[in-house]
């Protein structure tokens, strides 16, 4: 295959941007003494792409004995500490680590680690500051996006833009709401990003991962910690304070939009390129899509070339020579990805009712960022806007043909996007039904009181749950209590 080039037939986007968003100049806490934290010992940053892709890899190899070990979230034994965020204080559980014999001990499953009690300050000064460094980064990530949706959301209801922001902030007083509520167009802040939390795990899951639960925990592993390390930037930990914010993935509405794919498309596609992500991550699929379609640049057609004998992932079996041929591709590919996803979500949230009842009409949640995309760029993937073009009038009747039979399927239920739904609305209900004490055991017992007999998502009726998580807190029907008890 020869050198891949970005033809983006109508796109216009300055390389000047991959100089914005250059990985952070890394500074130790006071705690660290100019030392990294001891998870972090052994990896560098580095600003060879390359590089910093193997070191990604051997982190994953490396990190088996201190993220493989069962998760230890809810768990509360073990050290914690507060941190405070523009006001707003988290407490941090450290289960892994416990003081014995006048020292602090990091228990990884298989040995344990002495540290001092300064080695100890510096474990949770870094993970504050890492923390807090996301918040910022993601709000300046997302800051334009509110005056964008306000000026798309302007046209579209034929107000100024004035106008609109002198009536988001209006009270709706027989509510109790406001306007920015109910049109909910975010008015974003930075604690936007942290408000929402109350407690947050370093520890084990099972992988190299992090997760948000019910948007008030955030878990995190010290191989993601390694992750963003060696990449220079925050990118794991500001994927996840993006679930944590209601004003953008506030329920129910993240039940009908790829909230993973709109919490990817800014921490995911940073400067310099992170490999890792541009090649593997798959909440990226839409947009590689897009970048076939757009900027007829095949991602999958691409890894088949660097890697031999088909094994991903770096080591003797990338073709680095070929990989650095294409690098400038890459990190203009990315730039492009950025920008569009940063167009894709100020529209989307200029009216977010809108495109989410567009996403469930056509049982499809990438459907709004496909049709917005659709709306700002024009198809170069047969070698060119023009030639493409010239492709699809030549054979106008066909291509007509082609996309009446793809509207027809529009609407359809494809793939049981119902039942996927419904799964995403059981799943976050079944993790605040676990927070106010039932498990799936009580829950099923106490349902079967209310007339359903298996919690299996396909068949559990979704305002029953409702129900009994509504008795459990108000304390009425079987959780009524009887004066008598006592």
């Amino acid at each position: 295959m020869s050198k891949l080039t970005l033809l983006f037939g109508t796109l216009t986007f300055s390389l000047g941007v991959l100089i914005a968003a250059t990985s952070e100049a890394q500074t130790w806490p006071a705690s660290c003494e100019g030392k990294p934290p001891h998870y972090l010992a052994g990896y560098t940053q580095t600003k060879d792409q390359i590089e910093a892709f193997n070191q990604m890899q051997l982190n994953y190899r490396n990190s088996w004995i201190d993220s493989k070990n069962k998760a230890r979230a809810a768990a509360n034994f073990g050290e914690k500490t507060e941190l405070t965020f523009y006001g707003h204080t988290v407490v941090l559980y450290l289960p892994m680590y416990r003081r014995a014999d006048g020292g602090v001990y990091y228990y990884t499953g298989v040995d344990a680690v002495r540290l001092t009690e300064k080695e100890f300050e510096c474990v949770k000064d870094d993970l504050r500051q890492w923390i807090q460094q996301a918040i910022d980064a993601d709000y300046e990530d997302h800051k334009s996006i509110t005056p964008l949706a306000i000026e798309s959301f302007a046209k579209q209801s034929g107000m100024t833009t004035d106008e609109v922001k002198e009536l988001l902030p209006k009270p709706i007083v027989e509510y109790g709401t406001t306007y920015s509520e109910v049109y909910k167009i975010p008015q974003l802040e930075p604690a936007d990003f942290i408000s929402g939390v109350k407690y947050m795990y370093f520890t084990p899951m099972g992988s190299c991962n992090a997760a948000v639960y019910l948007q008030s925990v955030v878990i995190f592993t010290p191989c993601v910690r390694r992750m963003d390390h060696i990449l220079g930037f925050s990118s794991v930990i500001k994927h996840e304070l993006i679930h944590a914010n209601r004003k953008l993935q506030g329920m129910p509405l993240l039940w009908y939009f790829n909230y993973e794919l709109f919490a990817a498309l800014m921490p995911f596609l940073e400067q310099p390129t992170n490999l890792d992500d541009f090649f593997y991550h798959s909440y990226l699929e839409t947009p590689w899509e897009a970048l076939r379609v757009f900027g007829c640049f095949d991602i999958a057609k691409l890894r088949k070339e660097l890697f031999r004998y088909n094994v991903p992932w770096g080591g003797n079996a990338m073709n680095r020579e070929l990989l650095t041929n294409y690098l400038n591709e890459i990190n203009k590919a990315t730039v492009w990805l950025r920008e569009s996803g940063l167009k894709v979500l100020a529209e989307f949230y200029s009216d977010p009712r809108v495109w989410a009842a567009i996403n469930d009409m056509s049982h499809d949640d990438d459907m709004a960022y496909r049709v917005i995309m659709a709306k700002l760029y024009e198809p170069t993937c047969l070698g060119g806007h023009s030639k493409t073009v010239r492709f699809i009038l030549k054979h106008a009747d066909e291509s007509k043909s082609i996309a009446d039979a793809a509207w027809e399927r529009v609407g359809k239920n494809r793939n049981n996007m119902g039942d996927d739904r419904r799964e995403k609305a059981f799943r976050d209900l079944m993790r605040f039904a676990e927070v106010l004490g039932l498990n799936e055991e009580k829950l099923a017992r106490l349902g079967r009181a209310y007339g359903f007999r298996n919690i299996d998502p396909a068949r559990v009726n979704l305002d029953t749950v409702r129900e009994i998580l509504k008795d459990f807190i108000m304390k009425e029907g079987p959780f009524k209590i009887s004066k008598e008890v006592r």
